[in-house]
């Protein structure tokens, strides 16, 4: 019976006593980068890999953290977990004045592209409410 813990900075798979995978992640202040996910050859083909990748995403959600990938496998099951979105738009409550509003702006957009996706396009509304417009990217 393959059963996955989490232990420190990964989630590792065990058959028994004998360890058989494992996926390694980074953290970094409020973030999470999985950049490493390995399963022993002859236990391949039974979705141990994505067990692996679900145990990590399932404890960043109770730690807080968000989570990205630089790990290829990892990217695959993350974009799977979040539907694939490559866009996203978020909205910016009214502010009165127009530094704040700029502020607001230029936070979300910092955070947004720690997840991956950068600004591409906004517009203010006749309420004085930003909609912001964001892609996600590909980190070379």
């Amino acid at each position: 019976m393959i059963k996955i813990n989490f232990e420190g900075n990964k989630s590792v798979a065990y058959d028994y006593n004998k360890q058989i995978g494992e996926c390694d992640f980074i953290e970094n202040e409020n973030t999470w980068n999985i950049v490493h996910t390995e399963v022993d050859n002859a236990y391949q083909g039974q979705e141990i890999a994505r067990r692996l990748v679900e145990c990590v995403i399932e404890n960043a959600k109770k730690c807080n953290k968000k989570l990205i990938a630089d790990c290829s496998y990892a990217k695959i099951v993350l974009d799977r977990v979040e539907g694939g979105k490559m866009y996203k738009t978020v909205v910016i409550d009214y502010s009165p004045k127009a530094d704040d509003m700029a502020q607001k702006i230029e936070e979300k957009a910092n955070e947004m592209l720690q997840e991956g996706y950068e600004l591409i396009t906004m517009s203010i509304t006749g309420t004085a409410k930003a909609i912001l417009v964001f892609k996600k990217f590909e980190k070379n």
